[in-house]
């Protein structure tokens, strides 16, 4: 189940197009689309890529919080709020998202990722400075890692009612059509790390909610002492619904395999080989990199 990620940037369409020949050329006509915003026209993007021979199996909807968002909660993408406490917020977001899916056609997209969204808050946005201005001393000083646990566990009760509720809301609007999975967080402040994912994906396991493994980013987090590896692994059993593979080097993530300290050896004997398994890589990797990628994680026994 090897696919390949197709970023959806629209003032870099001919990128997208390479990847796109180079999935035929690789023979992967399997795709994830990844898509920041909820305008995307999802339905044209499959379109073309159906067209082409391939097939969009998985949709990532992957906003990018800036900090600028963080001083501005009500500006975040619809994609970062489905955790929001302010009911207008988190429905509006939802809402977005049910509205931009029905441009899915049945049965060609079977996943959809998605991320559990950013802490908020005065308190979150101080601890984000602290973070930036340490990161380079990794792991994090463990009077910072406690700060970050404690936020966590004060804000875990409502922002988790909330993210569920989203879920929900978003299943039941999808009826069958596809499921939800919970991506790997991108920083310490963004919710469901491994006690709070438990939490999530038991609340959704009767509609089939999982799990979507990020090598990345679980290998930045453990740099930087958040959480280590291992315990994502542990997840695997819990509902795997599939894994992005992409290096990690230092905190720099997005790099073709091969190039970083990620153990995808240890990835390929966690996993079924007929978990999904995707090649994401920053939206700007070259040609050649992606190729290098792919033929690394080949031989590493993933992407077959």
């Amino acid at each position: 189940m090897a696919a390949l990620a197709l970023t959806y940037d629209p003032g870099a369409m001919s990128r997208f197009n390479a990847t796109l020949q180079l999935g035929m050329e690789l023979e992967l006509l399997d795709f994830m689309l990844v898509v920041r915003e909820a305008s995307a026209p999802l339905a044209a993007l499959t379109k073309s890529v159906r067209e082409s021979g391939g097939h969009v199996r998985y949709l990532h909807l992957a906003a990018k919080v800036e900090r600028a968002h963080l001083h501005q909660p009500d500006a975040l993408p619809a994609f970062a709020c489905l955790a929001c406490e302010e009911p207008r917020q988190r429905s509006s977001a939802v809402d977005a998202i049910i509205t931009m899916l029905k441009g899915l056609r049945a049965s060609e997209v079977e996943t959809i990722v998605l991320h559990a969204g950013p802490l908020l808050g005065k308190s979150a946005l101080g601890l984000r400075q602290k973070i930036e201005i340490s990161a380079d001393q990794a792991p994090l000083a463990a009077d910072l890692l406690g700060e970050i646990r404690e936020l966590h566990e004060r804000l875990a009760g409502q922002a988790l009612d909330a993210l569920c509720r989203s879920l929900h809301e978003i299943e039941l609007s999808l009826d069958g059509m596809a499921k939800l999975a919970i991506c790997t967080p991108s920083s310490p402040l963004e919710w469901c790390m491994p006690g709070e994912l438990e939490a999530v994906l038991d609340d959704g396991r009767k509609r089939g909610r999982g799990y979507w493994h990020r090598t990345c980013a679980a290998a930045q987090l453990g740099r930087l002492g958040v959480c280590a590896e291992d315990l994502w692994y542990g997840l695997f059993s819990a509902g795997l619904a599939g894994v992005s593979l992409a290096d990690c080097i230092g905190l720099e993530g997005g790099q073709a395999p091969g190039l970083g300290d990620v153990d995808f050896k240890r990835v390929a004997k966690g996993i079924a080989t007929s978990t999904p398994q995707v090649l994401e890589m920053a939206p700007d990797t070259s040609v050649t990199k992606l190729k290098f990628g792919c033929d690394v994680l080949r031989e590493q026994g993933l992407m077959r």
